[in-house]
């Protein structure tokens, strides 16, 4: 083996996460222990020299073990671009196991500006995910509804049991492995599926209140209450007897709701309606009995 194909080989190995051996670098190469140190300073220098890899911190260092010294890559420094790729995925991977496969192609072709290592760890990850195959990504329609949302107008929408309706959008959220549209028809606020719609257009009609008589009245602590009203519509909000704390009317359903307060507890309360209390409060009774079988 030239020396060339070495160092490619050295490279190849060590930037994979692989270790190498005196022993398996004699046996592959043909060449010796002494072979070995020179190849290594070379390829340490150039990390050292190069612009791209300067930075990293990236060398080739050397231990003793059981079956005698090894080789092996120290580098924990990734890119600015891996770390954005990476922290996308992990959040995502703690909503869903599930990923369409549109999904998956998008961030396979995002690490592919990524050094070899950093990409090995980020296809990991995506490893995680099982590919959601066999349906449209409904794309098309959470941008469109997300901008209606965005903007205050009406929307009009195709089921896909090809029903129709003229709706006023007030939240997309995922939940339970799906994404979610809370919107307002006939003075009610409902729930479904975006996977169920089948198509959008925008009106040029403009959301003006919410004229829906379930909406939910919660008790929100301070440090949180933002974080909701960038995800669902506020309708008034005013103060509470408790301190460092807020009630505030939304405009979302009562599986809306329950999501609200669990996710929340314990710094949001329920208030009302009433259904919606002992409604909750039958449901956790359900998960303790669980518990206690």
């Amino acid at each position: 083996m030239n020396r060339t194909e070495r160092i490619l080989y050295i490279f190849l190995k060590l930037i994979n996460g692989k270790t190498i051996t005196v022993q398996e670098f004699v046996e592959q190469t043909g060449k010796g222990a002494k072979t070995l140190q020179r190849d290594v300073k070379d390829m340490n220098l150039f990390f050292y020299e190069s612009d791209e890899w300067h930075a990293t911190d990236t060398e080739i260092k050397h231990k003793r073990g059981s079956e005698g010294t090894y080789y092996y890559l120290d580098n924990y420094t990734f890119t600015y671009d891996s770390y954005a790729v990476l922290g996308v995925l992990l959040q995502i991977k703690s909503l869903t196991p599930y990923l369409h496969t549109n999904v998956i192609k998008l961030f396979e072709k995002l690490k592919q500006g990524s050094r070899i290592e950093d990409a090995n760890t980020i296809q990991d990850v995506i490893n995680h995910f099982k590919p959601r195959e066999g349906e449209v990504l409904p794309g098309k329609q959470l941008m469109t509804i997300q901008t209606a949302i965005r903007e205050g107008v009406l929307i009009d929408v195709t089921f896909t049991d090809q029903s129709k309706s003229t709706i006023v959008p007030h939240s997309l959220i995922y939940m339970n492995y799906n994404y979610w549209l809370t919107y307002e028809e006939n003075d009610s606020l409902k729930s479904v599926d975006v996977r169920k719609i089948d198509q959008v257009e925008f009106t040029d009609l403009q959301f003006k209140q919410c004229y829906a008589r379930d909406v939910v009245t919660l008790e929100v602590h301070k440090d949180i209450k933002s974080s909701l009203c960038e995800i669902y519509t506020v309708i008034d909000e005013r103060p509470s007897s408790h301190n460092d704390y807020l009630i505030i009317d939304l405009a979302v359903t009562e599986l809306d709701a329950y999501y609200i307060a669990y996710q929340h507890t314990p710094h949001v309360r329920i208030l009302g309606p009433a259904k919606y209390i002992n409604g909750f409060l039958d449901r956790m009774k359900e998960i303790i009995a669980h518990y206690e079988r």
